[in-house]
């Protein structure tokens, strides 16, 4: 994963991270579902469901989970994890490509 001012590079890839924690007590739990909406620059969101046997949301431990992004569009790629009953919660965020210097 390359990092130029807290921008990526078309054709580099990221891994975005998420931690479910009970509110009361502080540790890590797994939610009922979970999924993980994208949007990539200019195109159409899409929705991956938490499967333990397929799917790009990967789960590293209780509370733990994980999706690799291959950036291949430059502009501003948005994200949301979504979690169900129990442990309902929402976290989104967003990260910018640009386009290479090279042809």
């Amino acid at each position: 994963m390359s990092e130029l001012n807290n921008d990526y590079i078309i054709g580099d890839a990221t891994r975005i991270s998420l931690s479910v924690i009970d509110a009361a007590t502080g540790a890590l739990v797994d939610p009922g579902g979970l999924a993980l909406k994208l949007r990539p620059p200019g195109g159409v969101a899409t929705t991956h469901t938490y499967s333990p046997d397929a799917g790009i949301v990967v789960r590293d431990g209780v509370g733990l989970y994980h999706a690799e992004l291959d950036l291949d569009a430059h502009g501003r790629w948005y994200w949301r994890w979504q979690t169900t009953a129990p442990n309902v919660g929402v976290a989104e965020g967003s990260l910018r490509v640009m386009r290479t210097r090279f042809p």
